[in-house]
């Protein structure tokens, strides 16, 4: 099997490698069978992680962060159907720097929505996830042929989001 890391990733190095070593591990891996294979500093998984325990602690601690405020949401009032309430997240991550030098950040959805710039990225990013999805649903098509309606419908939908 040939394999690429995926668009966008921020891993290098020889993806076809690492397939490979975690082929080795079994058709049913989950993360600690990888640690435990990674530990092996001849592994060539082992500079995937980091070992330094102090830092790899403050990784994960981060990490719990993210996961607190993505988890957060707030209900706001349907105008639509006012008894059926709805939530979205409290907090959108944003740029909030110039081009030159961006800086990401938590923002409160009030004033993302408030914001034309920071409303347009969280739209663009919602976007993006459709196409991303109708990307997956293309891929898988000829194993579900359901899918070919649900890409009709994501295609529809991202349409719609380009149009406002």
């Amino acid at each position: 099997m040939v394999y690429q890391w995926k668009a966008g990733s921020r891993k290098s190095g020889d993806a076809t490698a690492v397939g490979q070593e975690l082929e080795r591990l079994g058709e049913a891996i989950d993360a600690p069978i990888v640690v435990e294979k990674a530990r092996n500093k001849k592994s060539v998984l082992h500079s995937y992680f980091e070992w330094d325990d102090s830092a790899a602690a403050e990784e994960y601690r981060l990490v719990q962060d993210r996961e607190l405020i993505r988890s957060l949401v707030v209900v706001v009032e349907n105008k639509k159907q006012p008894d059926e309430p709805i939530t979205i997240r409290a907090y959108e991550h944003v740029s909030m720097g110039d081009d030159a030098s961006p800086k990401m950040a938590y923002i409160p959805i009030t004033k993302v929505l408030c914001d034309d710039d920071l409303r347009e990225q969280v739209i663009t990013r919602l976007y993006n996830t459709i196409v991303e999805a109708e990307e997956t649903t293309k891929k898988y098509e000829h194993l579900i042929g359901s899918l070919g309606r649900v890409r009709g419908k994501l295609a529809e939908a991202r349409l719609e989001l380009a149009v406002s």
